[in-house]
Order: structure tokens, then sequence, then C-alpha cells
């Protein structure tokens, strides 16, 4: 299995998504980095661009939005001729104190639109080019709270229920891919606590250090499907 040679990236504008991006860029991948503003996503990818890489370019994608979904993969095309690599990285948690029996239905239908609905429409609309290209890597970012062994605390309903339905997500897709041989590989990683504004608390390690754990499921030539990691340990679902 080649690797891949041009990635996008959800939620890219700060935090994780951004420390991704630069990863990538500095492996050697053309980056396409998207936000929901495009003028932050411009700012990211200039950003990487005064570190010397010239092959990145920002755009706007609302993960929620199928048009920007649909526009984000377009420009990216145009500009790079495919997309090799999706990392679903964009998210909100915006229940870190309410409970099952007090969430807002309101925060909780936003959430999983966000968290779990959305990286399934950006996965659809590239898996046309990475089935024509007969290969590609999909990495849906989660957290270590999606596993339902886990779930020993009743708080953040939402983002963790919403986490827990990407891993199913991630599966279901794996196994559709592999079973058609497509040489499409769709993992789902936590990256750990990690010092970014969507943190609970202060982290144990930088957006830098997480994105270099998660790496190798991008880079490697040979790489597994359908699997939940931190670093390259599995993750029990």
């Amino acid at each position: 299995m080649s690797t891949p040679r041009v990635a996008l990236v959800t939620g890219a504008t700060s935090g994780l998504g951004l420390a991704l991006s630069g990863a990538l860029a500095d492996a050697g991948l053309a980056v396409a980095l998207t936000g929901r503003s495009r003028q932050d996503a411009e700012a990211a990818a200039e950003a990487l661009r005064q570190r010397g890489h010239q092959d990145v370019a920002g755009f706007a994608l609302d993960v929620t939005d199928p048009l920007s979904v649909s526009r984000a993969v377009t420009e990216t095309r145009r500009r790079f001729g495919t997309v090799d690599a999706l990392v679903n990285n964009a998210a909100v948690a915006a229940d870190p104190r309410a409970t099952a029996s007090t969430v807002s239905l309101e925060v909780f239908e936003a959430t999983l639109a966000v968290n779990t609905t959305g990286p399934l429409r950006v996965a659809q609309e590239v898996l046309p080019l990475m089935r024509e290209a007969g290969a590609g890597r999909i990495v849906n970012i989660v957290s270590h709270m999606a596993s339902l062994g886990a779930m020993t605390t009743p708080t953040s309903p939402a983002y963790t229920v919403s986490k827990t339905a990407l891993l199913a997500v991630t599966r279901k897709l794996a196994a559709e891919l592999e079973a058609d041989g497509t040489g499409i590989t769709v993992n789902a990683v936590s990256p750990g606590q990690v010092d970014t504004r969507m943190s609970y608390r202060p982290g144990a390690q930088s957006p830098q250090q997480a994105a270099e754990t998660m790496l190798w499921l991008l880079l490697e030539e040979q790489v597994p499907t359908g699997g939940f990691f931190h670093g390259r340990e599995p993750l029990p679902w």
C-alpha cells in the first residue's frame, strides 16, 4: 500500500488539528487545512508556509454543511489533484458538567451533528477519490472516553456518546472498504489528554507531542484497519 501524498485535515486552524497538519507537511505531504472560517484556515496555512511548506492551502469547511464539505473537497482536488488521507479532527465538547438526565437535547443533537455525522459526511465526500486511486487513509480522532468500558463517570454525555458512535462509524466503514478490496484503511485514535482549548483540564502533552503518536496510521506503508488506538497500542472498545 502506498503512503499518502495529499492530506485533508478538518478542525485544523488550532490545537491538535494544526499540529497534525504541520507534522504531515514536515513529512512531505501536501496539506489542505480546513476550518469553519476561511480566514482562519488561510491564516493557519500561511503559518505553515512561513515554516517553508509551500504545498499547503486553507479552505472553509463546516462539517455540518453538505455544500461546505463538497466545496472544500472540490477545492482540495483542484489545488492538489486528489485526497489520499483524511483526518477527521473537527469536534465540539459543550457539556462537561451535564449528565444524561440534564443535558440539553439541543446540545446533544448539535454535538452528534459535529462529532459523528460530520466525520461520516466528509468521509463520504472523499471516498470516491480514494476509490479511484485504489488506496487511502481515514483517521477519526476520538477519545479514551469513547470506550464503553471507560464510561464510569456521569458527565459529558453528549461528547462521550458522539465519540462512541464515531467508533461504530469507524468499524462499519472499515469493514465495508476492506470487504470491497479498496485498499482504504479506516481507524480511530485517541490522542489522550492534550493541552488544547477543548481540554477540561491542563494536558500532560502538547498538541505536537500528541500528533507524533498518531502519524503512523497515516504514513507507514502497512497499517491495520478498523482499529482503535492510543499511540500504537490498541484500546478496548
